[in-house]
């Protein structure tokens, strides 16, 4: 692959990348936060637990899907459900 062709579709993985995180905050936030379903955590806790704190939660949620996506014992439930969403999910939380 040339590196015209990566810097193409890694472009193209980034557009993906940004209409999903866009449509998913409105599903979780509305029009509250971007970050509302993170925020909520330490509401819940009364503060024992932190944005941070959630945020490493909802990413071991991603791995962990990821895993019955494609690992060895997969066994799915749900059909339409692409392991590289999930991915591109977990990769717009490190972001």
């Amino acid at each position: 692959m040339t590196q015209r062709e990566f810097n193409r579709r890694f472009r193209r993985e980034l557009n993906a990348m940004a209409k999903l995180v866009a449509a998913k905050n409105k599903d979780y936030s509305g029009q509250v936060s971007a970050l509302q379903n993170l925020h909520l955590i330490e509401t819940v806790t009364g503060g024992r637990l932190t944005r941070d704190d959630a945020l490493l939660v909802r990413i071991c949620d991603k791995l962990s899907r990821v895993e019955t996506l494609i690992g060895a014992n997969a066994k799915r439930r749900v059909h339409d459900e692409r392991a590289v969403d999930t991915l591109r999910d977990a990769a717009n939380y490190f972001v």
